[in-house]
């Protein structure tokens, strides 16, 4: 079943999982004797821009953290072929999309690299070359920021800590902080006189 995109509040992807579509796959093969393996069944059904030969590296596990572009195509294709109704038993997994990442990143100044990163364990280039797209955007990577974007959105407490500017804090600060530049100087200013007030000459 379809996920509704007003379900999170962020604009998502629908995918499959890798081990989810190829047990439809072979469940659809196994009662169709128009197609005997998983393989012809992609050649067959797959007509979009994405290659038939890195659909079956998904489903055999060869490529372990497939594009979300490839999955979501997958997803059209066993969808328009009437698996998913055929077997929802299978769910369909929302992704968050790229953009809305970087809305709320625009969105939410206290929102750092850092943060995320703390909370996702992707590295905070790895994040930061998502986030501008400048690599692909794949599944493994891709979960873990949409679990943590659930949680952000829908839990404050979860969120990064507002830092605000103390400003009576700011003053006793820099008060202090004079004080004792005060006291410093008055110290160096005593050093270089002598016994009978006058300045001691250095050599």
């Amino acid at each position: 079943m379809r996920i509704s995109a007003d379900t999170y509040p962020f604009m998502h992807h629908n995918i499959y999982i890798p081990e989810d579509l190829n047990s439809m796959i072979k469940k659809e093969i196994s009662t169709n004797r128009n197609y005997n393996t998983v393989r012809t069944w992609i050649k067959t059904k797959n007509t979009s821009k994405h290659s038939s030969q890195a659909m079956i590296q998904v489903l055999t596990g060869k490529t372990k953290s497939p594009n979300i572009e490839l999955l979501e195509e997958m997803r059209r294709i066993v969808t328009k072929n009437g698996l998913a109704t055929k077997f929802s038993e299978y769910k369909q997994l929302p992704i968050i999309q790229i953009r809305e990442m970087q809305r709320l990143f625009r969105e939410d100044p206290t929102l750092r690299w850092k943060f995320v990163s703390d909370k996702t364990g992707i590295h905070q280039t790895v994040l930061s070359n998502i986030i501008n797209e400048k690599v692909g955007y794949r599944y493994t990577d891709a979960w873990k920021l949409t679990y943590f974007f659930m949680k952000y959105c829908n839990d404050p407490t979860y969120r990064p800590p507002l830092v605000t500017w103390d400003f009576y804090g700011w003053v006793r600060d820099r008060q202090e902080t004079e004080r004792k530049l005060a006291i410093e100087q008055t110290h160096v200013g005593r050093k270089g006189i002598g016994r009978k007030g006058s300045y001691v000459k250095k050599k």
